[in-house]
Parts: C-alpha cells; sequence; structure tokens
C-alpha cells in the first residue's frame, strides 16, 4: 500500500456489521478501506448452525478485553 493513500471511510472490522456498511457505501464513489486482524472463518457446517454460533460460542474470540474501568470481559 502506498504510504500517501488516502481513504474517505475506513471501516473496522469485516463482520456482519462492518462489512454490511462497506456493502452499503460502495455505490457512493467513496474509496473505503477495511481492515480485519482475523484470518479467514473456514468454510463448515458450523457456520450455519445457529446452535454452534450462539449457544456453543464456536466462534468467539478466546481473549480478554480491558474496559475503561479497568475490568477484564470477553468480547
Amino acid at each position: 500500500m502506498a504510504e500517501n493513500t488516502h481513504y474517505d471511510l475506513i471501516v473496522i472490522g469485516s463482520g456482519p456489521g462492518g462489512a454490511a456498511l462497506a456493502q452499503r457505501l460502495a455505490p457512493t464513489g467513496k474509496r473505503i478501506l477495511i481492515l480485519e486482524r482475523g484470518d479467514y472463518l473456514p468454510r463448515e457446517e458450523a457456520n450455519w448452525s445457529a446452535q454452534a454460533v450462539f449457544v456453543d460460542g464456536k466462534y468467539q474470540a478466546d481473549e480478554q478485553w480491558v474496559n475503561k474501568d479497568g475490568e477484564t470481559f470477553a468480547p
């Protein structure tokens, strides 16, 4: 990427919210950069399983974040 590259919009994360926002803004002609820290989600049956995604938390990040009060929480 060139060091003087200009973007009109920067979207942090390509999850459902970021991807939907970028898709909606794409026809505007704005230069959009999407930043993602994660890897590709493997294509597997569990992707389509509400049980695996929402109940079992199969794709939840295995890390702790810290809030403004110094307390940790799982994202």
